[in-house]
C-alpha cells in the first residue's frame, strides 16, 4: 500500500494554496477560480493530514473559500466552460459575479493573507 501522506506532498498542497492566494492578491487569477481551487485543495489537504482537523484557526481561515465556492457554483469560471454557455447568459451571469465580489472582495484578499501567514 501505498503512503500518500508523505511530508513532501502535503508541503506540494501548502505551496500550491499559497501560490493561488498569492495569485489573488496580485489580481493574476480570477477571485472565484482562486477561491474553488483553494477550497478543493483544502479538501485534499484534510485528507492528507488528520493533525488539521483539531486546529480551529486553521480552519476559519478558509471559511470564505468554501463560501464563495458555494454561493457562486453557477457561475462558469474558465474560458472553457464559459465557452458552452449563451452569451445572455454568460452577461447576466457577469452581472452577478460582479455584484457579489464588490460585496466579498476585501474579505478573500484578506483571508488570502491570513491562510499566507498559517501556512508560511
Amino acid at each position: 500500500m501505498q503512503n500518500y501522506n508523505t511530508p513532501k506532498q502535503l508541503n506540494q498542497i501548502k505551496s500550491e494554496i499559497i501560490e493561488t492566494a498569492k495569485k489573488m492578491i496580485e489580481n493574476k487569477i480570477d477571485l472565484i477560480e482562486g477561491c474553488r481551487r483553494i477550497d478543493d485543495l483544502k479538501y485534499e489537504l484534510d485528507f492528507r493530514d488528520q493533525s488539521l482537523d483539531t486546529d480551529d484557526d486553521f480552519d476559519d481561515a478558509f471559511l470564505t473559500f468554501k463560501g464563495v465556492t458555494s454561493e457562486t457554483d453557477d457561475i462558469p469560471i474558465g474560458e472553457a466552460m464559459r465557452n458552452t454557455w449563451h452569451p445572455d447568459s454568460l452577461a447576466r451571469l457577469d452581472v452577478k459575479k460582479e455584484e457579489y465580489l464588490a460585496k466579498v472582495k476585501n474579505r478573500i484578499l484578506d483571508d488570502c493573507r491570513q491562510i499566507i501567514d498559517i501556512l508560511l
